[in-house]
Order: structure tokens, then C-alpha cells, then sequence
């Protein structure tokens, strides 16, 4: 995936399935969230500092946002399994 300079992707978690992502290129800022019920807003939990080289996992259960608040694009390489699907997006 590339995220352009100070972009941001949604609210997200991936259903069912477990990930692993690589910063291959840049840094950025994965901001974690949990949701207290299926209709309620995100609640901030905390965030992690990505450089590039580092590994990180995301579980099913994980809300997340990435960042890019640099001044050059990041690169990262993502591996689903099983794969995507049934995942819920939040517009915030």
C-alpha cells in the first residue's frame, strides 16, 4: 500500500482475518481504537510508532488508522489470512 504525505486511511479492522504489514518505505503512525457496541463512535486507545523495517500484527478484533504525517509517501506490504472480508469501516 502507499500512503501519500499527511494522509490517513479510515477506521478500520479486518472481520475475521489477522495481518501482518511491513513499513518497507517512511514512517508513520498506526492509531489504535476499540468500539464499545456495533452503533457506538471509536474510542481512542492508544497509538504505535512505525519506521521503516518495522513488523507489526493486526488481529481481527483490532480497530486501527494509519498515518502518514511526513513529507514523503510511505510503502508498506500487508499479508491477510484467511482473506479480507467482512471488516467494518468507520468514516471517522
Amino acid at each position: 500500500m502507499m500512503l501519500p504525505s499527511m494522509a490517513r486511511t479510515l477506521i478500520h479492522d479486518y472481520g475475521t482475518s489477522q495481518g501482518c504489514i511491513l513499513a518497507v518505505e517512511g514512517s508513520l503512525i498506526n492509531f489504535l481504537y476499540t468500539f464499545e457496541s456495533a452503533d457506538a463512535e471509536p474510542v481512542y486507545k492508544g497509538l504505535e510508532e512505525i519506521s521503516e523495517g518495522d513488523f507489526f500484527t493486526i488481529e481481527g478484533d483490532t480497530f486501527h488508522m494509519m498515518y502518514n504525517p511526513t513529507d514523503s509517501p510511505v510503502v508498506t506490504f500487508h499479508v491477510y489470512t484467511p482473506p479480507l472480508g467482512g471488516g467494518i469501516v468507520s468514516p471517522l
